[in-house]
C-alpha cells in the first residue's frame, strides 16, 4: 500500500474527493488500488495533498522480492 492510499483511506472516499478534486469512484479505486493515478496527475494531487505527498508517496514502501 502506497502513502497516497493510506491518506486516502484516513480521508474516506467522500472527504478524499473533495480534497484531491477526483469523483467518490476514482478514490474508491485508489484505495482499493484497482486504480492508479497516470503520472500527469500526480503533480495536480500533490498540491492538492497540501505538503503531505511527495512523488514518492506514489509507490509502495516496500518492494516485494
Amino acid at each position: 500500500m502506497t502513502k497516497f492510499q493510506k491518506l486516502l483511506e484516513t480521508l474516506g472516499p467522500q472527504k478524499a474527493a473533495e480534497t484531491f478534486h477526483i469523483s467518490k469512484r476514482t478514490a474508491v479505486a485508489y484505495i482499493r488500488g484497482d486504480r492508479a493515478p497516470r503520472l500527469i496527475s500526480v503533480p495536480s494531487l500533490i498540491r492538492c495533498s497540501q505538503g503531505k505527498l511527495t512523488y514518492s508517496s506514489f509507490f509502495p514502501d516496500e518492494v516485494r522480492r
